[in-house]
Formats: structure tokens, sequence, C-alpha cells
């Protein structure tokens, strides 16, 4: 199916998202570190990225400005935090994010987002840029 970038330090979060998204048949992979994210874009690009906003060591929007400079908009991003919905929907607009969901909504509406940022991403690839 689809590989799943989750840029989250919380433990409990990857958990929940391994248990929400691989039995639909994604990978689901786990990235801390800042640091390797350059090799592992070039390794293996993934075709969503869910990104928290609040990391210890980087920023989550720092994160993301990276992400769109090493691959443009080629990946959909998902901000997934905790934070307010107008703090993440701001987010979200000044990264140019598919789309975004609070931490603590239902996993099916988490899941059925995730499903149509695929989707979505699928349906774009065919288009001219």
């Amino acid at each position: 199916m689809a590989r799943i970038l989750v840029v989250d330090d919380s433990k409990t979060v990857e958990h929940a998202l391994r248990k929400l998204l691989e039995p639909d048949g994604h990978t689901v992979e786990v990235l801390a570190a800042f640091v390797q994210l350059s090799a592992y874009l070039r390794a293996t690009p993934p075709d969503l990225v869910v990104l928290d906003l609040s990391m210890p060591a980087m920023s989550g929007m720092a994160f993301g400005r990276f992400l769109r400079r090493q691959r443009g908009g080629n990946v959909p991003i998902l901000i997934y935090s905790g934070r307010s919905k107008e703090e993440i929907r701001s987010a979200a607009e000044a990264l140019g994010a598919a789309g975004y969901v609070q931490k603590g909504e239902e996993p099916k509406h988490v899941r059925a987002t995730i499903e149509r940022l695929l989707r979505e991403a699928r349906a774009g690839e065919g288009s001219d840029p």
C-alpha cells in the first residue's frame, strides 16, 4: 500500500499509528531525529509524512520546512499535533500541508484522513506540475 513516515518523538503515538495503519497494509516508519531525514528521503521517499509540531530537538515547523526544501511539494504532509486546532491549521497553511488532525481525534477520523490524502496524492501523480 503506502510508506508512511511518522515524525514524532512519542512512542505512544508511534504505537497507536502502527496499530491503526499497518492492518490496512501500510508500512509505518518512524523518524525521531532530524539528522536522519536527508539520508532517509534519498533512500526511501515516503508516500505521506505524519508530522508532530512539538518535538524536543527541532520543531515540527522546522522539520517540515526542511522536508519541503528537500522534496518540494512532492510529499504530502499531515500535521498531527496536540496543539490547539487554530495553531495546527495555521501551521498546516504555512507549510502547505495536505491536511491536519488534532491528536485525540477518533482513530477512524485519523485513518479516513490519511486514506483521503493518499488517494489525492495518487490522483495527482499523473497530472502535469
